[in-house]
């Protein structure tokens, strides 16, 4: 190779012939050394394994090798070897940082108060506590379940609700044990109602009941309340009811359709019937607001390759946060983010895309299965 190149004559060796074509031209030999241009010696096939263990000494990321590789060595695949090194890397792969989001996929808004609510829990003072929220307007009840919520205290919550409400035809939750149970599935089924499981350990996927679980949460801590009965979360909770939010509307009117009642002083006509044409423009105005929130979210988001059954996936720990989980999907959910994936350990876990990722063909498990914690509820 030296002596081609010193004779500016193309390498006619079948094997080299279309790899350095290209670069050719820029080939040089400097103190006995091949160079690309004038930074990157060139490697031979003989010490390139050796080479990519050097550039991978300190582990680190593709972009970071591939940019010292360009200030010293070359050689025609070098790029895709590095790539190859870095998924055949075990710690590199258990202990990489998480996916990025994929674009917003944000449930269509219901069509009437009381369709559809979403429930979560959530701890207080020591106690466990149940929200249920209604996706169209906002309000939301909070029930106390004692030291522990069990699928008594689900079923309790939305009969409370109902007796109010009316039963839903739509409920999305977490799954938890007390919520994913027989009997509180018969008891939905009896109601004639659906029910939508959430990823486990993804929150975002059950964004409206996490809102809920906030405001609560700050409703207690800023009323001094011991307890989601005492008075003075019920006052503040019934002021929360009557404040407009950015839409010009409560969430008692967008539920109710008027104002209710609290210990504030107000006009009469405070509590007069909200017309169907000031409902459709607060609607309107939620679903604009959507739209640019989805813009705003999708700038940093990309989708994700969908992953049939059967493909072996690394799991992301919800506790370390480290990809130490092993399993295989065995199906998909319709909406295509979510998938079962079977344990290697045994059992089955519901898990969202951002949070499964394939398993190189050649990356192997390295240490003994590390059981995944309990999804919460």
């Amino acid at each position: 190779m030296i002596n081609r190149v010193i004779g500016h004559r193309p390498l006619s060796d079948e094997g080299n012939r279309d790899s350095f074509t290209k670069v050719f031209c820029r080939l040089s030999v400097v103190d006995n050394l091949v160079m690309l241009g004038q930074d990157q010696i060139v490697i031979p096939l003989e010490c390139q394994a050796d080479v990519l263990r050097q550039l991978h000494q300190g582990h680190p990321g593709l972009e970071r090798a591939t940019r010292l590789a360009k200030q010293t060595v070359w050689w025609p695949t070098i790029l895709q070897d590095i790539r190859d090194t870095i998924k055949r890397c075990e710690p590199c792969q258990e202990y990489k940082p998480r996916q990025q989001a994929e674009p917003l996929c944000p449930f269509p808004r219901p069509d009437r108060p009381g369709h559809s609510l979403c429930m979560d829990a959530f701890s207080w003072g020591g106690r466990e506590h149940l929200v249920t929220v209604d996706r169209y307007s906002g309000i939301f009840q909070v029930i106390e379940c004692g030291t522990g919520v069990n699928s008594k205290d689900c079923i309790k919550a939305l009969n409370k609700w109902s007796e109010s409400h009316g039963y839903p035809v739509h409920i999305t939750s977490g799954r938890g044990r007390q919520l994913t149970s027989t009997e509180f599935g018969e008891w939905l089924s009896d109601k004639g109602i659906e029910h939508h499981v959430t990823s486990a350990y993804h929150p975002s996927s059950n964004g409206r009941a996490e809102s809920a679980v906030k405001t609560a949460k700050n409703l207690l801590k800023k009323s001094g309340a011991k307890s989601c009965t005492d008075e003075v979360f019920i006052e503040a909770m019934l002021a929360h009811r009557v404040t407009p939010d950015r839409s010009g509307l409560s969430p008692a009117q967008l539920h109710f359709g008027r104002q209710i009642r609290t210990k504030l002083p107000a006009p009469t006509r405070f509590y007069n019937r909200i017309h169907d044409d000031r409902m459709d423009q607060a609607g309107h105005w939620k679903d604009r607001r959507m739209v640019s929130k989805k813009r705003c979210f999708d700038k940093h988001a990309r989708p994700l390759d969908r992953l049939p059954p059967g493909v072996r996936v690394r799991i992301r720990h919800p506790q370390t946060s480290t990809w130490r989980l092993y399993g295989t999907i065995s199906s998909i959910r319709p909406n295509g983010r979510s998938y079962n994936v079977q344990l290697d350990g045994g059992g089955e876990t519901l898990r969202n895309r951002v949070d499964i990722c394939p398993l190189s063909n050649q990356a192997q498990p390295r240490a003994a299965h590390v059981p995944e914690p309990p999804a919460g509820p």
